[in-house]
């Protein structure tokens, strides 16, 4: 039985630093943040629709689909720098 409370109290201590990577997320016990693979996939995807000179449906969708993954992680720094490029395109 003590082995197995050893175990447990080590596991708890791994995933305190490391936090549980669940749903596109990582959970600690006082943050959430988005997973690093997704946030560099948007940061790309954000480079190229700010590069175009309109957005299309789909971009548009895209976009809505990102905030709303976002809006659930503590990523307000990351919305502020990144989705502040894309103000003021024009919807084509």
């Amino acid at each position: 039985m003590k082995l197995v409370t050893f175990i447990l109290v080590l596991l708890l201590v791994a995933c305190e630093k490391r936090g549980i990577d669940f749903l596109g997320y990582r959970f600690y016990h006082s943050h959430i943040l988005l997973r690093k693979s997704i946030a560099i996939r948007l940061k790309s995807k954000i480079k190229k629709l700010s590069e175009k000179a309109f957005l299309n449906f789909k971009d548009i969708c895209s976009i809505a689909s990102y905030k709303g993954w976002l809006m659930h992680a503590n990523c307000y720094s990351f919305t502020q720098k990144y989705f502040t490029q894309l103000n003021g395109k024009a919807i084509g």
